[in-house]
């Protein structure tokens, strides 16, 4: 039993640790220099694990977002976070 109690805190304790995912769906970009010009604000963004630039969207991945510094970046580069839709 002992040996089923470490086992169980050594595969809980990286769940303990992972990063928050969010994804931004972004309005007006039709090219890759539009891709370019949101990875070089976004992805400079301090405390990012991870950040993919795509058309129209952006995922970011860190121990903590901070949503005005990303949103910021995203208006410094040109563009605009699109809403959320609302599901019913």
């Amino acid at each position: 039993m002992r040996f089923l109690s470490v086992a169980l805190v050594v595969l809980v304790m990286p769940f303990s640790t992972l990063a928050e995912t969010k994804t931004y769906t972004l309005e007006g970009m039709t090219c890759q220099s539009c891709v370019k010009s949101v990875k070089a604000q976004v992805c400079k963004i301090p405390g990012l694990d991870t950040c993919e630039v795509e058309l129209n969207k952006v995922t970011l991945s860190g121990k903590t977002l901070d949503e005005k510094l990303i949103e910021s970046a995203i208006t410094k580069a040109g563009y605009s976070i699109l809403p959320k839709k609302a599901h019913h």
